[in-house]
């Protein structure tokens, strides 16, 4: 009979589980990976178990996968937060089994409001930045209020993205006060909440301001005449209720209005009165520049 030419050994089917290993927070209501590895084919199945103090927990994780070294583990919600869980493998073809080798955590979700954090001025129908920090992934969604005096008063977003940024338009018809803030909840989770530190104040929309800007002595640039700009760019306004409008006039005589700050257009000798009107679509301010042109010298 024939025999092998060299010694060959026969192990006992081994599987690995590679993480969670220990250490890890694992937020709940996440999507988190499980991961391992044989020294089997890949054939078969395996059972996952989620174990805290080293007891399993019902239902499993999953009673059957493949066994192809990866599972996506939706973290339930209502886990309870702890400190001593670990994942159980078990092949469902062979003897063989893995724990991770220490404990890891499951933790609540938490989330943080960073702005409006207080002592701010915002006016009625300007558009505002909310920002947050949270600890579950940007899949999820948070619910946006504002509140008054503690109490909410208006549903900013049911289900705004966890981006930790929301661009809010503040509606004209809010009710001005100094004792606002915003609350930010999960809508996964909902004991993750957080409210601004302090109240800020909403106050009603801001008369823009008008800057015609320096008065401009200037030489003819023709036979008569000079080419001239005027910039009004420096006009300011507390917010977007919608973008300045910009009116310039000589005494009741329109020169030109529309969205553009600055205009060149060509003035006679002499002295010439400008103004400048700027409206953010509810209230409007002016501002006047004297224009001197004068004659080139011979």
């Amino acid at each position: 009979s024939a025999e092998s030419a060299n010694n060959f050994s026969i192990n006992d089917p081994r599987i690995t589980l590679t993480n969670p290993n220990g250490g890890q927070e694992i937020v709940r209501g996440s999507s988190q990976s499980i991961n391992w590895s044989t020294n089997y084919d890949g054939n078969g199945s395996v059972k996952i178990e989620l174990l805290n103090n080293g007891t399993p927990l019902a239902p499993a994780i999953t009673d059957s996968t493949p066994n192809n070294g990866f599972f996506s583990w939706s973290v339930p919600a209502a886990s309870v937060a702890g400190t001593q869980y670990r994942i159980r493998i078990t092949s469902l073809d062979t003897a063989a089994a893995d724990d991770s080798n220490a404990d890891f955590s499951v933790i609540a979700h938490s989330v943080t409001m960073i702005s409006p954090n207080g002592a701010e001025e915002f006016s009625v129908g300007t558009t505002k930045s909310l920002q947050w920090n949270s600890n579950f992934g940007g899949t999820s969604s948070v619910k946006l209020e504002l509140l008054k005096a503690g109490a909410p008063v208006l549903e900013i977003a049911a289900t705004a993205s966890n981006s930790g940024f929301y661009s809010w338009s503040i509606p004209l018809n809010t009710t001005v006060g100094i004792d606002y803030r915003v609350r930010v909840t999960s809508n996964t989770d909902a004991i993750a909440t957080d409210s601004s530190d302090a109240d800020f104040e909403i106050r009603p929309n801001q008369t823009p301001v008008a800057s015609a800007g320096t008065d401009q002595t200037v030489k003819e640039t023709a036979i008569g005449i000079a080419r001239v700009t005027l910039n009004g760019s420096a006009s300011t306004d507390d917010g977007s209720l919608q973008p300045l409008a910009y009116t310039w006039k000589e005494g009741t005589t329109v020169l030109a209005t529309g969205s553009s700050a600055t205009l060149q257009r060509d003035f006679p000798l002499g002295d010439h009165t400008l103004t400048l009107v700027v409206n953010d679509g509810q209230l409007e301010a002016s501002d006047t520049v004297l224009i001197r042109v004068l004659p080139n010298e011979a």
